[in-house]
Formats: C-alpha cells, sequence, structure tokens
C-alpha cells in the first residue's frame, strides 16, 4: 500500500499545482502584505499526562471508528477526529480505494504507544499499529494485499487541541521499531 500511497500524494501535489497554474490568471494578485506570526495558542491541558492521555484517547476512538466503517457502520464517523493534512489524506486515500474498486476488510488494532512528546500545536505519539487482521480485495473479492506490506507498522501521529476535543492532524511512518 506504501507504493500505492505515494502515488495518490505525487497525483494530488500535481493537481493542485496545475490547477494554481490555470487560475493564476483568472483574477488580480493582490499585493502581498505583511502578517505578523500569531503566537502559540495556549495549551487545553494541565499537564503532559493530561494531553498524552487524550492524544491516546483520539487515536483509540479513530481505530475503532475505521474498524466500524470497514464493518459496514455509518458512525462513529472516522473523518470527525481529523484535521488538516490528516483529514485530507484520508479523503485521497479513500478516493484511491474508490477509483481502484478496493476494499480493506478486517480490523486494525494497536500494538502499542511507543513514545510520545509535546510540540508547537500539540501532541505527538508513535504508535504502532497491527494490520495483520486486515486484507485488500479488488471489486471481484480477490485478495490482493500487497505481499510486502508489513504487519505491524509504526506512525508518528500529531494532535492539535481543538475546542472540547483533540483531533488528528497529520500521520507519517515513523523509523521507530515496533
Amino acid at each position: 500500500m506504501g507504493e500505492r500511497r505515494t502515488g495518490v500524494t505525487v497525483a494530488v501535489a500535481m493537481l493542485t499545482g496545475v490547477a494554481a497554474a490555470l487560475f493564476a490568471g483568472c483574477s488580480p494578485q493582490p499585493q502581498p502584505t505583511f502578517t505578523p506570526t500569531p503566537a502559540p495558542a495556549p495549551t487545553a491541558f494541565a499537564s503532559d499526562e493530561e494531553a498524552f492521555a487524550a492524544a491516546e484517547a483520539t487515536y483509540r476512538a479513530y481505530v475503532d471508528a475505521v474498524n466500524a466503517r470497514r464493518a459496514g457502520h455509518p458512525r462513529p464517523n472516522p473523518a470527525e477526529l481529523l484535521t488538516g493534512e490528516a483529514l485530507r489524506s484520508e479523503a485521497d486515500t479513500l478516493a484511491f480505494l474508490e477509483r481502484r474498486q478496493l476494499r480493506i476488510l478486517g480490523e486494525t488494532s494497536i500494538s502499542s504507544f511507543v513514545s510520545s512528546r509535546r510540540t508547537t500545536a500539540g501532541v505527538s505519539l508513535v504508535v504502532c499499529l497491527d494490520g495483520s487482521k486486515t486484507k485488500v480485495v479488488d471489486a471481484g473479492g480477490e485478495d490482493v494485499t500487497p505481499t510486502t506490506r508489513v504487519a505491524v507498522s509504526a506512525l508518528e501521529v500529531e494532535f492539535e487541541a481543538a475546542p472540547g476535543k483533540v483531533l488528528i492532524s497529520r500521520t507519517v511512518t515513523s523509523e521507530v521499531e515496533c
């Protein structure tokens, strides 16, 4: 899936660049203005432990929502736990799977949370995600799961505080051993 994921990212980047080029001449270009960089938002948590616990709870809820969606349940909606790059990436992945008439079956589980740290925007966790009970199938129901897929993979997941909740803002693969 990693090679396909990269293809989606490249395609989206190319389409964005083409769209920007097409629309560049359609409207007058405003003069650049100076905008001061805002100060970092105050943290929504009294302690690092509270922030990490909230991030872990959010990621667990996200994995549960993804598993429920794969099982055919419309709620909870995994996208409600995402923002920014993570939300765009989720939409790109779903569109990629739909175009190729692929589905992911089975449940993903969290093996462990390996590390955590505070960031300027919120919290980052390294999560070991077990996909060994999942498979990718085509429109005919044939298993097309890549043979090179790793059963348990490490992901660095970034979170941002939003009013009354914590949202996943970015997910990338990590070099950490699971």
